[in-house]
């Protein structure tokens, strides 16, 4: 029995594999039933991808691409830009892709910071006010010099002997009978101590391999020396206080993001600086550094690394981040860079089994047991409202079980509340049949959403990692279209131009969808079929309340494609505002909306009533009538009877 139970799931799995794929080499979609059933894609790349060449720019400067971004002035200018982790530049296109920036460095004027701000911050790693720390082993820190940890000598060894890597940093001293580290330099530098044995006193050979080293970082100023504002990064504060700016340098760039403060119109660009562990925001006019935002000060930032690696704000500047590690949600902060709450929570579902084995448990046996932690978000965007439109992965339990992945997809209010529509036959969340089992990772698994976007009328669409396609949907959560290949089945037919191996960005561009993939190292243009077009133009429609016109685009798309399933609904939506309910009725059938079915069946049956009302009342009045008009017969007919009766009798 146990095997048959085996054997039916393989089936079962290689046949919703071998559906999906072959729906993948031609377009596929999902009917009311979950089904993966054949449909036209609605976009397609049917141009060169952009590469560095075509950018404009060194092939060397555009290694790791990390995140693209497109904003649009008042008077609908746009402006691109892209970021680098490797080179740490900021590339800014105009509409066209047209290079007309390369930023490298950021300005930073040192009077508009304070130094306890300065002392916060980062520039290529390292620490921009330099710290008089030695990262020795139990070291003793102290300004220009630390102590070096004694060991414990045992009769092995005769000696332990201190050098410094570099001597024009810093030297090794014993002062009062102790080894210190101390500084003469800026700089890093090394420490070494070699252990010497006793078998040979007289050459007194080391044990390297018993050796122990340690990284200095120097930072005393030398005397005299001459300031470098260009310079990365270890100045002191001394330094910093005889400099008006040096140019930031970042590290890590993952993140770009550009928006006007409603208030203030202040224009400023924020850049997720994650190796530096910080948001740089910069003045989008000059490049130069306003503002930081650090490690957050509240309990749930001890101990983990703030890597910051997704950025947008509102129109009142407040920002909203995705950071590494941060499972508590939405990292916001305040216009100031000030940690406010967290928002948009992810909460891990726990089974009855779940939550009454952990309340009998022991504090011993619930530390053995796997952390029970909520799943991280992926990407953001902002609706023309101001609401946040999220991604993130499918939650899971502690063995790894995908226990919800019905709310990777959400449209987060101001309150923090997810208010998304999911009123389609499924739930947003990409692919709906996926293999749950499987030795192959790249297939396993739901959709790995790490990109979303949202046009002006609420069609957004999401970027599947894992299988290299667009979902696009309706503002109520109808699935409208897939798009794109997977890059096995690209590789099969030797064409690879649409495919996407690992995007990392998605954002509208008018009417068309750019991507940014970091393996490929291109942006990709996905422009609209004939059949996505009309879809979109029917939507538009349906959004602005105009069903007639949608539905006519609806009827274009069935006479493309008769497997569309909403498309016979939005005619419905027509003959249902025309009062053809019977109509209505059987276009919602074929579309399987049992909701608008029963709504249309409702109007239908109180309007066939409203229409017999009047013959209704007609034969009832006239029923009415009748027996009156019987009631009065018969009691004159009674009245008679016995009139004759008494007559007879008398």
């Amino acid at each position: 029995m146990r095997k048959t139970k085996i054997l039916i799931f393989l089936l079962t799995a290689i046949v919703l594999f071998t559906t999906i794929n072959a729906k993948a080499a031609t377009g596929y979609t999902y009917n009311h039933k979950g089904e993966a059933i054949y449909s036209t894609i609605g976009l397609t790349v049917n141009q060169d991808p952009y590469i560095a060449d075509t950018l404009g720019i060194e092939p060397t400067d555009f290694t790791s691409p990390e995140d693209l971004f497109i904003y649009k002035d008042n008077l609908g200018n746009e402006t691109i830009y892209v970021v680098d982790s490797i080179s740490n530049k900021l590339f800014v296109f105009d509409e066209n892709f047209v290079l007309q920036e390369t930023v490298s460095d950021f300005k930073l004027t040192i009077d508009n910071f304070s130094p306890s701000v300065l002392s916060k911050i980062k520039s290529n790693k390292d620490w921009v006010v330099a710290r008089d720390t030695f990262f020795l082993q139990n070291g003793d820190p102290n300004l220009g010099k630390a102590v070096i940890t004694p060991y414990e000598v045992t009769t092995e060894y005769v000696e332990m002997r201190w050098k410094s890597a570099n001597d024009q940093i810093a030297k090794v001293e014993n002062i009062d009978g102790v080894d210190y580290v101390v500084a003469k330099g800026i700089g890093k530098t090394s420490v070494t101590a070699e252990f010497y044995t006793v078998t040979d006193l007289e050459k007194m050979t080391p044990t390297p391999s018993i050796s122990q080293k340690f990284q200095v970082v120097v930072t005393t100023e030398v005397p005299g020396s001459v300031i470098d504002p260009n310079k990365n990064s270890a100045f002191s504060q001394e330094e910093l206080d005889n400099m008006t700016s040096f140019q930031l340098k970042l590290s890590g760039v993952v993140g770009v993001y550009r928006s006007v403060v409603e208030k203030t119109g202040e224009d400023y660009i924020y850049l997720c600086d994650k190796g530096n562990n910080q948001i740089v925001v910069v003045d989008a006019l000059t490049y130069e550094v306003v503002k930081f935002v650090t490690v957050p000060d509240d309990i749930s930032f001890q101990g983990v690394t703030f890597a910051p690696k997704d950025i947008i704000t509102d129109v009142t500047g407040r920002m909203y981040v995705i950071a590494d590690n941060i499972f508590e949600g939405i990292i916001q902060f305040s216009v100031d860079g000030i940690f406010n709450r967290f928002t948009g929570v992810n909460y891990v579902t726990l089974s009855a089994w779940e939550i009454f084995w952990r309340n009998i448990s022991t504090e011993s046996q619930l530390s053995k047991q796997s952390s029970i932690i909520n799943t991280s978000f992926t990407s953001m965007c902002t609706n023309s409202s101001g609401f946040i439109y999220s991604t993130s992965f499918a939650i899971t339990n502690e063995d790894g079980i995908v226990t919800n992945d019905n709310s990777m997809i959400k449209l987060i209010n101001t309150s923090g509340k997810d208010v998304i529509r999911r009123n389609g036959y499924q739930a947003p969340k990409g692919d709906v049949i996926y293999i749950r089992s499987s030795t192959a990772a790249a297939v396993r698994g739901p959709s790995k959403l790490t990109g979303i976007t949202v046009n002006d009328y609420g069609v957004y669409t999401v970027v599947d990692s894992k299988m290299g396609k667009l979902f696009t949907y309706d503002y109520e959560g109808n699935l409208l279209y897939i798009s794109g290949e997977p890059l096995y089945l690209a590789a099969e037919r030797g064409a690879q131009i649409d495919t996407l191996s690992n995007p990392v960005a998605i954002t509208y561009h008018g009417d068309d969808i750019l991507v940014l993939d970091k393996n490929s190292k291109a942006i990709l243009v996905y422009e609209n079929t004939d059949i996505g077009a009309l879809i979109n133009e029917a939507v538009q429609f349906e959004y602005v309340g105009d069903n007639d016109q949608a539905a006519l685009k609806w009827m274009e798309v069935v006479k493309q494609n008769s497997n569309y399933e909403y498309a016979y609904i939005g005619i419905g939506k027509m003959y249902n505002k025309q009062k053809d309910y019977e109509k209505a009725m059987e276009y919602f059938k074929i579309g399987a909306d049992r909701d608008a079915y029963s709504r249309a069946f409702k109007l239908y049956r109180d309007a066939r009533i409203r229409k017999s009302f009047p013959y209704i009342t007609a034969g009832l009045l006239a029923i009415v009538a009748g027996m009156i008009a019987y009631g009065i017969y018969k009691k004159k007919r009674i009245g008679n009877i016995r009139q004759e009766a008494d007559e007879s009798y008398d």
